[in-house]
């Protein structure tokens, strides 16, 4: 789930915020699928008591990019990339790749 909510993100970037429709969806169905796959995901992990993993991290960010790049809870998208840069700090380090692209999105 995870990764296809990570790809319905990646539609609706290529289609950027107008209403352009691309594989038959528009901009905000897309943002809306991404956000509901990834949420979805999130709570697979957290059933399963996956919440240390580096993947849920990653679904963290993921979800958080949707949120901050089209503007749907700045708040909110604020808190779960820090869970993301907290986890994947703790998990692979301050310097991997990963923690660091947590950091620049919470930059940006």
């Amino acid at each position: 789930r995870a990764s296809l909510g990570e790809c319905w993100y990646c539609v609706a970037s290529a289609a950027g915020r107008s209403e352009m429709t691309l594989l038959g969806h528009t901009t905000q169905e897309a943002v809306q699928r991404s956000q509901t796959l990834l949420e979805a995901s999130l709570a697979v992990f957290e059933h399963g008591g996956l919440r240390e993993t580096v993947a849920y991290a990653d679904a963290l960010k993921d979800l958080g990019k949707v949120m901050q790049c089209f503007s749907l809870d700045e708040a909110r998208a604020a808190k779960v990339l820090t869970l993301s840069r907290d986890l994947h700090w703790k998990l692979l380090g301050p310097h991997h790749p990963r923690t660091l692209n947590a950091l620049r999105m919470l930059e940006g």
